[in-house]
């Protein structure tokens, strides 16, 4: 699923919406994988563009992070709570407080978790 932002322009970066433990959870994938040998662009390139937009939603909404979470084949067999990212921020996490200093961390947070960069994550967002 894509959105638009607030020109209507499509943001090229795909994300989803399930529930995690019983919670909602956006689902974001990373961004990267390109790789120029084989032809393959880049995935999700508007990846900033789409957490900085989600996360205006959130504040504007007053909708707390309760976690950050990573999601792929390579921590899988984890349970839940070794795979939540460790951020600055306090959980849950107020966007409304801090929506621009939360874009950037958020995909070095969950580094120490991939035993594979070249992996693609997934991060979900459970949310109250």
């Amino acid at each position: 699923m894509n959105l638009r932002d607030e020109n209507g322009t499509v943001i090229n970066a795909d994300f989803g919406l399930a529930f995690t433990d019983g919670r909602p959870s956006i689902i974001v994938e990373s961004s990267g994988g390109a790789s120029p040998k084989s032809g393959r662009g880049r995935r999700n390139p508007d990846y900033n563009d789409l957490m900085s937009l989600l996360l205006r939603i959130l504040a504007s909404r007053r909708i707390a992070i309760e976690s950050v979470v990573l999601e792929s084949a390579k921590v899988s067999d984890l349970p839940i709570s070794e795979r939540i990212a460790k951020t600055e921020f306090a959980y849950p996490m107020r966007p409304w407080i801090y929506v621009r200093r939360l874009v950037e961390p958020l995909p070095r947070c969950t580094r120490h978790l991939e035993p594979n960069p070249a992996e693609t994550p997934r991060r979900e967002l459970p949310f109250a």
